[in-house]
C-alpha cells in the first residue's frame, strides 16, 4: 500500500467516528421533529455525545453539548403536539438539558482522567527505563568488583602457598601471639 493511500485510509478511519456522531445527531433530531411531544426522544442524544467524547477535546464536547441542548429546544418547538402539554414537554426538555450537561461533565472528567493516566503511564515508563539503566550500571559495577576481589583472593592464596612452600624448604616457620586471648599460633 502506498504512503498516500495509507494516509488517506488513516484520515478516513479517523473521520468515521465524526460522521457517526453527525448522522446519529441528525437522525435523533429528525425523529424528534416527527414524533409528537411527550415522548423522550431527546434521550437518544446521549449516543452521539458519547461518540463525540471519544474523538474531541473537552472544549469541543462542551460545544457539542450546547448544540444538542439547542436541538432539544428546537425539537420542542417543531415537533407536533402530543398528549403532553407544552409546559410538561418544556419541563421534560429542561431535564434533558440537565442530563446532557451532567453527562458531558462526567464524560469530560473521564477524558481528563484518562489523559492524566496516560501521561502518568508515560512518565512511569521513563522512570522505569531510567531505573533499569541505573540498576544495569550498578550490576555491572558489582560484577567488576566481584571479579577484582576474586583476583585479589587468588593472588593472596598464591602468595600464602608460596610462603608456606618457602618456609618448608628453608625449614622455617612463623608464629603469632594474640595477647588478648593469650593464644599462640604456629605455622606448619
Amino acid at each position: 500500500m502506498s504512503p498516500v493511500a495509507l494516509n488517506a485510509a488513516t484520515k478516513l478511519r479517523s473521520a468515521i467516528p465524526l460522521l457517526l456522531a453527525v448522522f446519529l445527531t441528525a437522525g435523533v433530531f429528525m425523529a424528534d421533529m416527527l414524533i409528537p411531544r411527550g415522548f423522550a426522544v431527546w434521550s437518544l442524544y446521549i449516543l452521539p455525545l458519547v461518540v463525540v467524547t471519544r474523538i474531541f477535546r473537552t472544549v469541543s464536547i462542551a460545544w457539542f453539548t450546547a448544540l444538542i441542548t439547542v436541538l432539544v429546544y428546537v425539537g420542542l418547538i417543531i415537533s407536533p403536539a402530543g398528549n403532553a402539554s407544552f409546559n410538561q414537554s418544556m419541563l421534560n426538555r429542561s431535564l434533558a438539558a440537565v442530563v446532557f450537561w451532567t453527562s458531558a461533565y462526567i464524560l469530560i472528567e473521564r477524558r481528563r482522567t484518562e489523559e492524566e493516566l496516560e501521561a502518568s503511564y508515560q512518565e512511569l515508563e521513563v522512570r522505569v527505563a531510567e531505573r533499569t539503566a541505573q540498576l544495569a550500571s550498578t550490576n555491572k559495577d558489582l560484577v567488576e568488583e566481584v571479579a577484582e576481589r576474586r583476583k585479589a583472593e587468588a593472588v593472596i592464596r598464591k602468595r600464602d602457598k608460596q610462603l608456606l612452600e618457602a618456609q618448608h624448604i628453608a625449614q622455617m616457620g612463623n608464629w603469632e601471639w594474640d595477647v588478648v586471648s593469650n593464644t599462640l599460633t604456629w605455622s606448619e
